[in-house]
Order: structure tokens, then C-alpha cells, then sequence
């Protein structure tokens, strides 16, 4: 697309989208206001202008796609079932990608004033391009073997395989994504770092993929280390509960959810073998995460205030329901603020007899226990009153 063109595009889009949506949001509050704006207009006009844009850039992101020849369904539909642990910076180069949006020679043929060679920077040899990136350069061919063992096998990749609109059986999309993002940083230090043969640039690009913290992914060691960090505490002379949630997701829309909680009772010395009772439900299909989270931690004070407990100690897999009632993040979410409301009300309740309330966010390793019956909660559609659990061990 020539310059004149994408400036005309671009401005056809502001019209369409953004200005539209400002002028009826400025007008719309005008008219409220009698002409004064709230404090938080800009606040509204970005909210607005998130949910007006976001059907917008779909289609245009639809669009493209289907200029390429791939499947929007298959690419999102692999990309919803993506880890949280893939980095945004792999998840933004495969975005780049489907937008064919890599400053390659071939993208950039039309722009006047870029001047640069059009062979590949990796191999010196084919078109700067990215089908040329990756579907037959040689560096990206040999990166690949060096990669492959026994668990995921690279070379057998498509370029359609590489941008996720065909599935792949010889290796994750995790993997597949890390791999891209690792040659496109690759071609972009090859501008300007003269690599002194095509081993010494592929040996760099085996420890970009195998040093995923380089590139913004969290190691499996350094999982594990804030794991070791979030060890929950046992504190002699408090009650100790621990609240889950369990949500099933089709895409964004939830189907099934549930909570459990389990209650150790007043903690002494004893760590091994305690009584503990337990409680579970199912609140629908209509409440979200942070609110599945949020009744499992209701629950348990309210039978904390109930039995009387001078200190309470509730320990939750969410960090958002921790954060909110420590006070830590602000809740700004609607239908969260009446849930922290009635949240603060059980704590101040048992903090007038005397008594102290800590809610803290623990590694969700070590919620198992409540996690089963949360998930049990939500298959079977029920709710259980609290009732014995038998004899557990706390670690």
C-alpha cells in the first residue's frame, strides 16, 4: 500500500471510529452536565473508545487475515487456548505477522526513501520476505534442527503452521510462537551486528529459544522460585481457611464455575492429621472469576464471624481478592464493589471483638485441596453446607 493511500485509510478509520466516538461521548455528557464535563471524562472517552474500536479492529483484523488465505476461526481459536506464561512480545510478532506488518524488504518495496538490500539478513540469498523468512531460508532451516529432539520436531513447519492457521502435531504453539519471535529478533540484530558466519548466528538464536527470559518468558525455574516465594504461612492461634475458585472458559464465555473452602480450625502445634470441615457451590454460569473468587472468601468469613474466631487467617488462589481487600489495588469493577463492601463489613465485624483478619494470596499448588472441590462444585451443579472433610495434612 502506497504511503497515500494508507494516510488516506488511516484518516478514513479515525473518522469512522475514534472521532465519532469522542464527539458522541463529549456530547452525550454535555447534555447530562448541563455543558460541564465530570472529572472523569477522559476516563469515560477511553472506555468508550475501547468498546466502539474493538468491533472495528476485529474486522480489520478479519480482513486481512482472509487477504492472507488463512482461517480467522482456526488462528483464534488456537491463540484462545495459548498458555499464560507465552510473553506479549511472541504473541505481538505473531499479531505482526498476520497483519503481514514485518519491515521486510518486500513490505517496504513501495515506501520511497528506504533504501536497503532485498536479499534475506539471515542467509544472504533468498527475497527479504516473510514467506521467504519462514518457509526455505537456510539460517532458519538450520536454527530449526538444532532445535528439534525427540519431544518437538521444527523442520516439518509451514509457513501457515508458523502463523497458526494450520495445526501443527510435531509441536506445541507455545513453541511454535517462541520460534518466531526468536527470528525476528534475529533478523533484527543482524542490521546491525555483522554475525561472523550463519553457526555463529544460529548458536545465538538456540540461546535466545533456550533463555526464554531474554525475550520476556517466564523459565520454568523462576515459576517455581515465586511458587517457593508464595509458601503460605501457618500461624499458631488463628483459624486457617483456604478459599478456590474453578472456572471452565469456551473462548470468554464461562461455563462452568464453583468455589470450596476448606476450615482447619484454630492452628497449634499439630500439622499433620487436623479435622477440618469443608464447603462448596456452584453460584452459575453468569458470575465470572473474580466474583467465584470473591463467595469463596465470603463464605469463609462468614463462618468465621459465625463460630466466633478472634483471628482469622484466610489464604485464596486470587490475587486480585487479596489485593482488593488489603486495600493494596483499588476496585474499580462494579459488580466487584459490593462483594469488597460486604467483604469489609465481616472483617470490621470480627475486628470489633478483639480480633484480627488476614487475607493473603498463596501459590494455588497449595490450594489443591479446596481447588478439587471447587471443580466438583461446578460439574455437579450443587451447593454443600459445611460439613466434615476428614482428616488432612497442611503443608
Amino acid at each position: 500500500m502506497r504511503p497515500s493511500a494508507a494516510f488516506a485509510t488511516a484518516f478514513g478509520f479515525y473518522l469512522n471510529t475514534v472521532g465519532e466516538t469522542v464527539a458522541k461521548t463529549v456530547a452525550v455528557f454535555q447534555e447530562r452536565n448541563a455543558g460541564r464535563f465530570p472529572d472523569s471524562i477522559f476516563k469515560l472517552v477511553y472506555q468508550n473508545l475501547v468498546r466502539a474500536d474493538f468491533q472495528h479492529w476485529t474486522l480489520y483484523w478479519e480482513r486481512r487475515i482472509a487477504q492472507c488465505g488463512f482461517n480467522a476461526a482456526d488462528i483464534r481459536q488456537r491463540m484462545s487456548c495459548l498458555r499464560a506464561g507465552v510473553s506479549q512480545a511472541a504473541r505481538w510478532t505473531c499479531l505482526r505477522m498476520h497483519l503481514n506488518a514485518l519491515p521486510t524488504a518486500r513490505r517496504l518495496r513501495f515506501v520511497t526513501g528506504v533504501e536497503g538490500s532485498q536479499a534475506c539478513l539471515l542467509c544472504r540469498q533468498g527475497e527479504d520476505s516473510q514467506q521467504h523468512l519462514f518457509g526455505g531460508c537456510p539460517a532458519v532451516q538450520e536454527l530449526k534442527r538444532r532445535l528439534s529432539d525427540d519431544e518437538r520436531n521444527f523442520l516439518t513447519l509451514t509457513y501457515q503452521q508458523h502463523c497458526l492457521s494450520a495445526a501443527c502435531s510435531t509441536c506445541s504453539s507455545e513453541m511454535i510462537l517462541r520460534l518466531n519471535d526468536v527470528v525476528v529478533h534475529l533478523r533484527r540484530l543482524s542490521r546491525g551486528h555483522a554475525f561472523h558466519s550463519m553457526g555463529d548466528l544460529v548458536r545465538h538464536g538456540e540461546v535466545l529459544f533456550n533463555s526464554p527470559g531474554l525475550r520476556g518468558c517466564a523459565s520454568d525455574a523462576a515459576r517455581s522460585r515465586r511458587q517457593r516465594r508464595a509458601n503460605p504461612s501457618l500461624r499458631n492461634g488463628y483459624a486457617l481457611y483456604r478459599a478456590e475458585n474453578w472456572t471452565s472458559r469456551t473462548g470468554a464465555l464461562v461455563t462452568k464455575n464453583g468455589w470450596g473452602v476448606l476450615a482447619y480450625g484454630i492452628l497449634g502445634d499439630q500439622r499433620q492429621g487436623i479435622r477440618a470441615l469443608r464447603c462448596c457451590g456452584c453460584p452459575g454460569a453468569h458470575v465470572g472469576n473474580n466474583e467465584c473468587a470473591y463467595h469463596a472468601v465470603l463464605v469463609a468469613l462468614e463462618h468465621a464471624a459465625e463460630q466466633g474466631c478472634a483471628n482469622v487467617c484466610i489464604q485464596t488462589g486470587s490475587t486480585i481478592v487479596a489485593k482488593h481487600v488489603n486495600s493494596n489495588w483499588a476496585c474499580r469493577a462494579s459488580h466487584l464493589k459490593p462483594l469488597l463492601s460486604r467483604a469489609w463489613s465481616l472483617s470490621r465485624s470480627i475486628e470489633a471483638r478483639g480480633g484480627r483478619v488476614i487475607v493473603e494470596h498463596v501459590a494455588k499448588c497449595f490450594n489443591k485441596t479446596a481447588a478439587t472441590l471447587a471443580a466438583r462444585a461446578a460439574a455437579s451443579h450443587t451447593t454443600l453446607p459445611w460439613g466434615p472433610a476428614g482428616e488432612m495434612d497442611l503443608q
